[in-house]
């Protein structure tokens, strides 16, 4: 019986995971179609951001106080700066490199 409840765990958890990747890949697509569409002036501060896109995978700070955010799915990715009052700066998108 212990074993049942333990596969039943993974089974919970692995879907808890799905779920969280699907959220994580629909923020990242409308990020990028916002990016496609000449949308994203529209997103001016931290607050909003995180609001539309979800929050980053990754914030860096920088050296001038200001932070670098990382959003990303498999094939590429997209850095958003913000200065030390959390107002955006710039964003930039890059292409993943392959694993293999």
């Amino acid at each position: 019986m212990d074993e049942l409840n333990v596969l039943g765990g993974y089974s919970r958890e692995k879907e808890s995971q799905q779920r969280l990747v699907k959220f994580i890949d629909d923020n990242y697509d409308f990020l990028t179609r916002t990016i496609a569409q000449g949308l994203i002036s529209g997103y001016k501060d931290e607050a909003s951001w995180t609001r539309a896109f979800g929050d980053p995978v990754l914030k860096k700070d920088l050296p001038d106080g200001g932070q670098r955010w990382l959003y990303r799915s498999a094939k590429d990715k997209t850095y958003v700066y913000f200065d030390r009052k959390g107002q955006l700066m710039k964003w930039e998108k890059e292409p993943c490199p392959p694993l293999f």
